[in-house]
């Protein structure tokens, strides 16, 4: 079985723990906190919100589908196995979430927007599972909504699902995967982690970890030790940039082995976000998601 991130309860007292500890974090882990409680519903449902059972013999058979296809899992899932019901009722929590931060007064009409033109629905969340940014931009634009935060939405709900994937799928499919994008759902990281001197990369949003080459941009492919550096946060052991001259793009890394933080699976990202303000300061970019 692969190992990704713990059962949201398990997420939830890690949260609280990380909460205490980064203060200047408050908000966005607030906010965090928050859209982790909107799916705890979700994850409640042995099926994750779908009309599908996710037992072993049906994962199984999608990862060798995925690997003669040469796709990511969801890729071959489509957005008509959901519930709309138990959908939406997720997407009003999350939307209720982002309007207690403040995030876009235009999102309150959303969940009404969806309810009535459930097709709508089923079309995001295909779009979701492929990873279509073009079909997200459509339907942004037809119910006046920011791509961004409508991702967003849709994504935390497809997440129960995604991670539980994540739990479900041979270990091996991960670790001789050795591509740069997410062989779950097909998104870029923005964090790596070393282990017994062996490298993954995280996937953002369904938090598989999987293998991949020591020296490799995760941007554009260069192997180049010549264009491929490091920079260290002098304060803070464990934890380094592996940056691409060539591209201009970065991605974080945490050793395992030699890191000192509590940095519990799910929240790499926000707990590393100097580590952004240092490579970004150097002029790179971080990996488009």
């Amino acid at each position: 079985m692969g190992s990704g991130r713990a059962k949201i309860n398990v997420q939830l007292e890690q949260l609280n723990q990380v909460y205490a500890e980064n203060p200047n974090l408050s908000r966005i882990l607030g906010l965090y906190r928050l859209l982790l409680l909107s799916r705890e519903k979700l994850e409640e449902d042995p099926s994750k919100g779908t009309s599908i059972s996710l037992s072993e013999g049906f994962i199984k058979a999608l990862q060798e589908e995925a690997k003669k296809a040469g796709k990511p899992i969801t890729y071959l899932l489509k957005g008509n196995i959901f519930r709309p019901e138990a959908i939406l009722e997720t997407i009003e929590l999350i939307v209720d979430a982002l309007t207690k931060y403040d995030i876009d007064g235009r999102l309150q009409i959303l969940p009404t927007l969806l309810r009535e033109d459930q097709a709508s629905l089923i079309k995001l969340l295909d779009a979701a599972l492929r990873n279509n940014e073009e079909v997200l931009e459509e339907l942004s634009s037809r119910f006046n909504q920011d791509p961004k935060v409508l991702s967003l939405i849709i994504n935390t709900s497809l997440q129960p699902l995604l991670e539980e994937l994540v739990r479900k799928v041979d270990q091996r499919f991960l670790e001789e995967y050795f591509h740069t994008s997410c062989p779950i759902c097909g998104r870029k990281p923005v964090v790596a982690k070393l282990k017994e001197k062996k490298k993954y990369l995280v996937c953002p949003l369904c938090g598989a970890e999987y293998r991949v080459e020591q020296l490799l941009c995760v941007n554009c492919g260069n192997r180049n030790p010549e264009t491929l550096c490091f920079l260290f946060n002098e304060g803070k052991p464990g934890i380094r940039i592996d940056v691409c001259t060539e591209c201009k793009h970065y991605i974080k890394v945490i050793d395992q082995d030699r890191i000192r933080m509590h940095l519990p699976n799910g929240l790499e990202d926000i707990l590393t976000r100097e580590l952004d303000e240092i490579a970004k300061a150097k002029g790179f970019n971080p990996v488009s998601r």
